[in-house]
């Protein structure tokens, strides 16, 4: 039985030369990973934590989250915050104006994942 680590080096070269096998290989890794719980709905478990903060914020408050409030409540850097909402923003769960403060808004998609989903952990405060 060939090693793990003999493995993975063919698998990372074949996903280098063919990028129609990587997209397959991360959609097959992104189903199994929602199968095992490891990410719900595809999402990370930031990326997780960080919807729940907004959706709990905003529903609190009537209006988004600084980043430095996201900061401090997550505890990641700025950059970080920029970065994961970029990625909800591209997977359609929340929207912004770029460089415009406190202008996140929750879309359908993560109130319905919300709603599937049941309950889910929220960070202490």
């Amino acid at each position: 039985m060939p090693k793990i680590s003999a493995i993975r080096l063919e698998a990372e070269q074949l996903v280098r030369s063919n990028p129609q096998i990587a997209y397959a290989v991360a959609k097959v890794i992104e189903e199994i990973r929602d199968e095992r719980g490891g990410h719900l709905m595809g999402l990370t478990p930031l990326q997780r934590r960080l919807l729940d903060f907004l959706q709990s914020y905003i529903g609190r408050t009537g209006i988004a989250p600084s980043y430095t409030e996201i900061c401090n409540h997550i505890g990641i850097a700025r950059s970080n915050v920029a970065r994961v909402l970029h990625r909800l923003k591209e997977r359609g769960y929340v929207s912004f104006i770029k460089n415009k403060s406190r202008t996140v808004t929750i879309l359908p998609a993560a109130r319905e994942l919300s709603a599937a989903g049941g309950a889910s952990q929220r960070l202490a405060a």
